[in-house]
């Protein structure tokens, strides 16, 4: 009886245990579309990070990028950072950093073309899908799909006064 409640423990341990990892933000390092290399760990140093998974391609997600960039005009004062990552491919790069310039979005945009940070979060090539993650690295909120102002003012909020 006292092995199998041991056992039972030691599982429960593990599974609590690989729960928790599964709430933090995996770390990256990507280029931005303007060569420089960003890492997760260095944009938490500076607050809390928003970040929207999107592709040039995915009307949703073009629809809500006004939202995003409300946000950044609303709260980069406050510590907030709002970084785009395209999931385009190499080539159609450039149509996201385009579509961004002529709409007059200035928010950070990273290249994930081998959808490998994308897949670190949990995700494929199924987008938008947003995360906030606070300055220790747990992820607060994710939505996979086309999230609005209201719901992530909602979500900033909770962590940002």
């Amino acid at each position: 009886m006292m092995k199998k409640l041991f056992v039972f423990i030691l599982l429960c341990l593990a599974i609590a245990i690989n729960c928790q990892d599964l709430k933090k933000a995996p770390s990256f390092r990507l280029e931005s579309v303007d060569g420089k290399i960003i890492e997760l760990d260095s944009l938490i140093i500076k607050g809390p990070v928003l970040l929207n998974f999107w592709a040039s391609w995915c009307k949703p997600c073009k629809e809500e990028l006004p939202e995003f960039n409300r946000i950044k005009n609303e709260f980069s004062s406050k510590g907030l950072n709002v970084v785009l990552i395209t999931i385009d491919k190499p080539s159609s790069v450039s149509k996201a950093k385009g579509f961004l310039k002529t709409k007059g979005f200035n928010m950070e945009l990273l290249k994930d073309c081998d959808l490998k940070v994308i897949k670190s979060f949990g995700g494929g090539e199924s987008v938008p899908y947003t995360f906030l993650i606070d300055k220790e690295k747990n992820i607060i909120f994710k939505k996979k799909g086309q999230t609005g102002y209201a719901e992530l003012l909602k979500e900033i909020n909770k962590i940002i006064k």
